[in-house]
């Protein structure tokens, strides 16, 4: 093969990957619409949760309608491979779309793999958004009064609240 043929298909082949490349698609997006990825524990929860998920998207649509300044969000179902994958055991999915640069935005998993992940620095502590809404006097507030004392009794990481209680 000729040298000006191998530095043609090189060229060509350079291009196709740049095209191909992954990119998180909000980049390409209306940037009225929010995307939310969401990763949870194999399709049994995600059937679950599929009418609820799109009822979100709906109202998020007919609030971006009355009010054109609020987001239109989607929801992206992250992949978690097969449904009997134990994100508490085998954190490695999570774990590379945090390393990547990529992490989910909701996570669902069970509350037992909180104090690991958690000890990697996977999580942004939640007390600077909790405390802001509580300042800024909002009804929906996270507040302590609203969940049951032993479910609160697990969120804390070192005095800090890295989830939301169930």
């Amino acid at each position: 093969m000729s040298f000006w043929k191998t530095v043609g298909l090189v060229g060509v082949a350079a291009v196709l990957l740049w095209l191909l490349a992954p990119r998180r698609s909000s980049d390409v997006r209306d940037a009225s619409v929010q995307e939310i990825i969401y990763m949870g524990q194999g399709a049994q929860l995600q059937n679950i949760f599929s009418d609820m998920f799109t009822a979100f998207e709906r109202h998020s649509i007919e609030a971006h309608r009355k009010d054109p300044s609020k987001p239109i969000y989607r929801l992206v179902l992250s992949q978690q491979g097969t449904s009997d994958v134990d994100m508490t055991a085998d954190p490695t999915r999570f774990m590379i779309s945090v390393a990547g640069g990529m992490p989910p935005d909701v996570i669902f998993f069970d509350r037992f793999a909180l104090g690991e992940w958690a000890v990697r620095g996977a999580f942004t502590p939640l007390d600077p958004f909790i405390e802001a809404d509580l300042k800024a006097g909002r009804a929906d507030a996270i507040r302590p009064g609203g969940y049951y004392k032993g479910g609160l009794g697990r969120v804390p990481l070192q005095g800090t609240a890295l989830r939301h209680p169930a």
